[in-house]
């Protein structure tokens, strides 16, 4: 058996976000998914997780910090359904 793979095939490094407001929406955020890992996101209403995925996704534009995509170029290779459309 072969032991996993060290490197993460995503990663938020200090992601700082805001739509414009006094307070950011995220800030300082650092996060690591690896092959064959499971991620939950859960928080409170409000508390950013919508806006975390859609920078995942590159919907929107970190204001600053860096997100680096390893996954594999594919269709459909990540992706989220909104609550509401």
């Amino acid at each position: 058996m072969t032991p996993p793979d060290p490197t993460p095939v995503l990663e938020v490094r200090d992601l700082t976000f805001s739509y414009g407001g006094p307070e950011p929406t995220l800030e300082h955020v650092d996060l690591a998914v690896f092959p064959r890992d499971y991620l939950a996101i859960l928080g409170p209403n409000g508390g950013g997780k919508t806006t975390l995925v859609k920078l995942m996704l590159g919907l929107l534009r970190p204001q600053s910090g860096k997100i680096v995509d390893r996954l594999p170029a594919r269709p459909g290779k990540m992706g989220y359904v909104p609550q509401f459309s």
